[in-house]
């Protein structure tokens, strides 16, 4: 389908680009989609960049240091907000979902679920699993 919207042309490095093939793949959209839904989210902050940006630009020699002790605080701050929160996501590398989640089912596990009730998987699509019965009395 044609779009009216402009576009563009990014080269990306081979560990972006499987990044966010990954992203993407993962949440069933289009890299194209998902960059720009990312670019979509930095807009408010981007915004904020370009207008102070161009105050620096307009300012006096004298008043641009002033201007950057502000800004490298602000820096500051950011970083000091954001830093807990990376090393907490970081928690997540390399785990596996607590057992709570076992119930849960992908989006390739829903496609394959039965058509009689779509909410619930097929016994085909479910893996085998053997049981065993103890008996009363502890055996």
């Amino acid at each position: 389908m044609a779009t009216s919207k402009p576009r563009i042309t990014v080269t990306l490095d081979d560990d972006v680009h499987q990044l966010y093939r990954e992203l993407a793949d993962i949440q069933g959209c289009s890299m194209s989609s998902l960059v720009a839904d990312l670019l979509r989210a930095t807009v408010p902050v981007q915004q904020q960049v370009l207008a102070a940006m161009k105050t620096a630009l307009s300012l006096q020699e004298g008043s641009r240091a002033e201007f950057l002790e502000k800004l490298q605080r602000a820096h500051q701050q950011a970083s000091d907000t954001v830093t807990p929160m990376m090393a907490i996501l970081g928690e997540f590398e390399g785990t596996q979902p607590p057992h709570s989640n076992t119930g849960v089912t992908t989006q390739n596990q829903q496609a394959e679920s039965s058509p009689k009730n779509p909410a619930k998987p097929s016994k085909s699509s479910l893996p085998a699993v053997k049981t065993t019965r103890h008996r009363e009395g502890g055996q």
